[in-house]
């Protein structure tokens, strides 16, 4: 995350915020954290199926208007699936876990649990993506892009035993 908006000379930046956010709005406006990348550092991909999870520390999202998640594929264009989901926000009808954490599962196909489903964010089958966050009008601009006061969710690889190395659950 950083600053945009104002870039005086600093050519390289610009350069950069236009090819992955033509026209980015002023930070006092919106904050776009994203990643490439879940916690291992491996590149996102539709083969792997993910859980980003917000700690309740970290809620609730730092935003006076609103927030998003939402998903990309590796040209920045929304995923086409059948569920026609591209979002989650703070519209979105999220259940949150009994230690007011939350979980959002990011995976090719539908989650079989209905609570779960709910919080499914289609990737697309054996191709990379990208996550981004919006924050619509963000408290705490400096503590957010420092992040001294709010950390975006962690983004877990599900393993074969269904939880996340973390301990986290994975969509059934």
């Amino acid at each position: 995350m950083g600053r945009t908006g104002h870039y005086g000379t600093d050519y390289a930046l610009r350069a950069v915020v236009d090819r992955v956010g033509l026209g980015a709005p002023l930070s006092t406006l919106a904050i776009y954290p994203f990643t490439v990348t879940d916690s291992t550092l491996r590149p996102l991909t539709g083969s792997s199926r993910y859980v980003a999870h917000f700690a309740a520390h970290d809620l609730p999202f730092p935003a006076r208007a609103f927030w998003s998640l939402t998903l990309y594929d590796s040209n920045g264009f929304f995923v086409p699936n059948s569920a026609h989901v591209y979002l989650i926000n703070n519209r979105t009808p999220l259940h949150y876990n009994r230690d007011g954490s939350l979980d959002i599962y990011i995976q090719a196909t539908a989650p079989r649990n209905a609570t779960q489903r709910e919080a499914w964010l289609p990737s697309p089958a054996g191709k990379a993506f990208r996550l981004i966050i919006r924050l619509y009008r963000p408290i705490d601009i400096p503590g957010i892009i420092s992040g001294r006061s709010w950390h975006p969710p962690t983004v877990l690889p599900c393993l074969q035993s269904g939880m996340t190395a973390a301990g986290t659950a994975c969509a059934s």
